[in-house]
């Protein structure tokens, strides 16, 4: 069984930002089930761990999310529009620089 603790080991052992890594490049570029999933897992992911959420930050998730809700709302892909909502919501909850990054803000 897992514990809370075990959400920051995704961190202590770079599991975010192999998975980050693997998303951003192709043939995904931040799109398709595999970005879908991550993002709907995101809650779980950013829930209790601050350090989590500064490193989906850090490795360009929550841009990367900005971008898969700016495709999906163009396409009208409502699956995908809904993924990168619960992700942002998620990232940003409690965090000032994922708001930021969220933004696009310098």
């Amino acid at each position: 069984r897992l514990s809370p603790g075990d959400r920051d080991l995704l961190s202590d052992f770079e599991g975010i930002s192999h998975i980050c890594r693997a998303l951003a490049a192709p043939p995904h570029a931040w799109r398709g089930e595999a970005m879908l999933a991550f993002c709907r897992l995101m809650p779980e992911i950013c829930r209790t761990s601050q350090v989590n959420r500064g490193t989906v930050r850090d490795e360009g998730f929550v841009a990367g999310a900005v971008t898969l809700l700016k495709w999906a709302t163009t396409e009208g892909d409502e699956a995908s529009a809904m993924a990168a909502c619960i992700a942002l919501t998620a990232a940003c909850t409690a965090n000032d620089g994922n708001k930021r990054a969220a933004a696009q803000l310098p």
